[in-house]
């Protein structure tokens, strides 16, 4: 069985009997070609509406635009670069930390060992 032919309603009959009908599946598969035709009609209504309504913006824009043009020559524009020098670097002395000599264990046997180590 092909997935088209589930959404007809021969097919629809057959899927569902002896099924609770009422429980919304079966509407939803009766009514799917009517509910994406209305779906696909409203989504291409607002993407013509925004297109309209930016076309119908930039031809205003456009018109503003060509009235307040000012000619510029490069001519006119002197070259003055700065030249930036580079700071010195930061000299910041690293702080001393104290250091403690790590010994490695020495094995002894336990009567040589006193309480006190």
């Amino acid at each position: 069985m092909e997935k088209n032919q589930i959404l007809q309603s021969e097919w629809l009959d057959i899927l569902f009997d002896g099924k609770n009908k009422n429980y919304g599946a079966y509407d939803l598969r009766k009514t799917y070609d009517r509910r994406l035709k209305t779906a696909l009609i409203a989504t291409l209504s607002i993407t013509a509406l925004f297109v309209t309504v930016i076309l119908l913006a930039n031809v205003n824009n456009n018109e503003i635009v060509a009235l307040n043009a000012i000619d510029i020559s490069l001519a006119s524009i002197k070259d003055e670069t700065k030249k930036i020098e580079p700071l010195p670097p930061i000299k910041k002395e690293q702080p001393k930390l104290e250091t403690v000599a790590v010994n490695p264990p020495k094995i002894v046997k336990d009567i040589e060992v006193t309480p006190e180590d």
